[in-house]
């Protein structure tokens, strides 16, 4: 099982640069975890102190939005494509 995941550029520190990463996981959090054992500290990136989704993140599965999906434990399968969304503001 391969999933591709596009990394903002916000986060690219924790992957060496790269701004497309591949891993494996039935769902969105295994994947997370998965990731995170690869690059330590993208999960600092994507979750609060509490566990939750960086108010400032948004995740879609093929398109569509998490929160409209079941949040982290979102069902993926071979040959899904996540993308991490990080708003940045200049002020």
């Amino acid at each position: 099982m391969s999933i591709r995941v596009k990394i903002p550029s916000a986060l690219r520190d924790a992957t060496k640069g790269e701004a497309e990463v591949y891993g494996e996981g039935h769902n969105l959090k295994i994947l997370i975890d998965g990731l995170e054992s690869k690059y330590p500290g993208l999960r600092d990136g994507i979750y609060d102190d509490g566990g939750r989704l960086q108010r400032f993140v948004n995740i879609f599965v093929n398109d569509t939005n998490i929160q409209s999906l079941s949040n982290e434990l979102t069902s993926l399968e071979d040959g899904d494509e996540v993308v991490i969304v990080s708003a940045v503001s200049t002020e």
